[in-house]
């Protein structure tokens, strides 16, 4: 059936089941297909889906959270992924794959690479894709995520201050990994403004942000 991948591009999930499985596993690989992830709330199933968003549901900071911890993956640089995708009735029902080189790398060694400089590559199960062009592109997003999301964040907080869910964009401030220096709580409001119980500004008195949060947001 169609499933919508990012960015609005229609995209299809072609597989026959002929083995046991359930509804969330073979859901979960429909989700996955379009970059996305199966989530019950409050018993609703629904999607997250891997893209951007624009608006910041809720703002760690200090005053809200403690024991920042934080988790970097350093690994070798991939030189390509094998991405297995398929199987599909044109190719008679057998698996097909393509290999998707990183940036510098080519088959052909057009790039200056040869195929025996190629030798870390990683590999990927696509099942139910049966489009090289998306194939291709999932290898590509794979190959930017190793690369450019190498580091995890933990955080604890109370549950009364829990406002966000899984899949909703958050901010977060901390000293300890520079990410804002300081952070204030607004006070009681007055006429004709509110109290900052708490300011900060850099040494140089030139460099100053601001970012408040509201019951209204």
């Amino acid at each position: 059936d169609s499933v919508i991948g990012v960015g609005g591009e229609g995209r299809t999930f072609d597989a026959t089941v002929d083995f046991a499985s359930t509804v969330r596993e073979i859901a979960s690989d429909i989700a996955a297909s379009a970059r996305s992830a199966i989530n019950v709330l409050d018993g609703k199933w629904g999607v997250i889906a891997d893209r951007a968003q624009s608006d910041i549901v809720q703002l760690f900071t200090d005053r809200n959270s403690w024991d920042l911890q934080s988790t970097r993956i350093f690994t070798e640089a991939l030189h390509g992924i094998r991405v297995n995708f398929g199987p599909h009735e044109a190719a008679g029902w057998i698996p097909d794959q393509r290999i998707v080189y990183a940036d510098g790398y080519n088959e052909d060694g057009s790039d200056g690479k040869t195929a025996a400089d190629i030798d870390k590559l990683s590999e990927i199960n696509m099942w139910g894709v049966v489009d090289e062009e998306i194939a291709w592109k999932e290898g590509r997003y794979h190959l930017a995520s190793v690369a450019l999301r190498p580091e995890i964040h933990t955080i604890q907080t109370d549950l009364e201050a829990l406002v966000c869910t899984r899949g909703d964009r958050v901010g977060l401030q901390s000293d300890v990994i520079k990410e804002s220096l300081a952070a204030g709580r607004l006070g009681p409001l007055t006429i004709p403004g509110s109290i900052l119980e708490r300011g900060y500004m850099d040494e140089d008195r030139k460099s100053t942000r601001l970012n408040s949060s509201h019951s209204s947001v």
